[in-house]
């Protein structure tokens, strides 16, 4: 499906958008290097409002269904939002190639809900393509229409960009009673098979002790009997001389 928008001359005061605060977000400005295009390769809604100001602002909305503080850090890390952008042509083009991957957590699928909106400026037209569940929004920035016939504008392109990411996460539920029960009968749990290890670990060592000590009996006594034999053999040596 394709669709071709002229964005509207409105002015934008606030949205909806943040309603629910978010918990985490961060910003990142992009040098689209004077593009008359900018190319929002997404697989998730996007949608284009204009605003009163010259630079082009992405604002991205996760929700994180079952995800929390640590699990968010691990895939930030992991570049799962990292921001992926080039130019070819007179085009700039921006994805987040990580948020095609499928990510499982425990066992369980990671779902995240994702929505994005495109703060444009004036005399910007917008193109929508969607085909598979995946949106590409082109943005061509264009010029004031009465300055270009007087010829005083000269081509739109875009020197400014910003794009910000807000992540939303569940709220932390305390942990009910049966809960903490369970959670304690496995750290007593834990505790037993750290002790059992421990006697085994003792056990062993004395068992390495005492063979340790036979050893050195067992050479004490030899050198014992080498040492009688040899004042034995003196002995009859000393009484042969004596006899003769």
């Amino acid at each position: 499906m394709k669709k071709i928008l002229l964005v509207a001359t409105v002015l934008f005061f606030g949205l909806g958008l943040h309603a629910q605060e978010a918990n985490k977000k961060y910003v990142k400005t992009l040098d689209p290097q004077l593009s008359q295009f900018v190319m929002l390769e997404f697989d998730y809604p996007a949608e284009a409002i204009e605003w009163d100001q010259e630079k082009l602002r992405i604002l991205v909305d996760v929700n994180l269904k079952n995800g929390n503080d640590k699990i968010l850090e691990q895939l930030m890390l992991a570049g799962r939002y990292k921001i992926s952008s080039r130019k070819e042509g007179e085009s700039f083009i921006i994805d987040i190639p990580g948020l095609k991957k499928e990510v499982t957590i425990r066992g369980q699928k990671l779902e995240e809900e994702i929505k994005a909106v495109v703060f444009v400026p004036s005399y910007t037209t917008v193109e929508t393509q969607t085909a598979d569940g995946a949106t590409q929004l082109i943005i061509q920035r264009g010029v004031d229409r009465e300055l270009a016939e007087r010829g005083l504008a000269a081509k739109g392109v875009f020197d400014e960009l910003e794009m910000e990411m807000n992540f939303t996460l569940p709220e932390e539920k305390e942990p009910s009673k049966e809960e903490l029960e369970n959670r304690m009968n496995d750290l007593e749990d834990r505790i037993k098979a750290l002790e059992n290890d421990k006697k085994k670990i003792e056990n062993t060592i004395e068992e390495m002790d005492g063979s340790d000590k036979k050893e050195d009996l067992k050479d004490e006594t030899s050198n014992g009997k080498k040492t009688a034999t040899s004042v034995e053999l003196k002995t009859k040596k000393v009484q042969k001389i004596e006899d003769q």
